[in-house]
């Protein structure tokens, strides 16, 4: 009876490890509204959708289990909307005023911007669009985040930074961001 429980629970240790590596990171598994957004509880994290304005979402996800005060907040009021509507369903949760709509697919963490009318303005991967990765090198501490959105053929984009390749519409064109610290120096004469 001792190898068939051991037998048992070696299976089911090794179930549990493939399905937790198959779920998206950012699948939803606890959801909590308040009255400009929701706080989700992800597969791998946390993840905040509020609305500012009418117009205006404020969206942050991390991999941690509470959501960061910025350091340097990029919208330095609280956001507050009003008649914002939210609805939360098994399949998907949808945020909404009456300029724009916002939803969140519950199995993957997809964010999905739409026009009031149902057109979709901007959209991540069926997939989602979000990951975190924390390598350690040399033993330290990083963070490697990519944000991905799915792009209609014949849409061009533009700016991106400080770039100077030459290239106006940098469409399919491979860039890496990153952020490098180079010591300047200023000669005195």
């Amino acid at each position: 009876m001792k190898k068939k429980t051991g037998v048992l629970f070696v299976s089911l240790v090794v179930t549990s490890a493939a399905w937790s590596a198959a779920q998206p990171q950012f699948a939803v598994k606890q959801s909590q509204k308040d009255s400009h957004g929701v706080t989700l509880q992800t597969a791998s994290g946390m993840m905040r959708v509020e609305f500012c304005g009418d117009r205006v979402v404020h969206v942050a996800a991390t991999p941690e289990s509470q959501i960061p005060t910025p350091k340097v907040p990029v919208a330095t009021a609280p956001c507050k909307a009003d008649n914002v509507h939210i609805d939360i369903a098994r399949q998907e949760i949808r945020l909404s005023t009456e300029a724009l709509a916002v939803t969140v697919d519950t199995a993957t963490g997809r964010i999905r911007f739409l026009s009031p009318d149902g057109k979709v303005l901007l959209s991540e991967p069926r997939q989602g669009g979000k990951s975190f990765d924390v390598p350690s090198v040399f033993e330290a501490k990083t963070w490697r985040v990519q944000q991905t959105f799915l792009s209609p053929a014949d849409e061009a984009q533009y700016g991106l930074g400080q770039h100077q390749e030459g290239i106006f519409n940098v469409r399919g064109v491979p860039i890496t961001g990153e952020h490098k610290y180079f010591y300047s120096g200023c000669p005195i004469g």
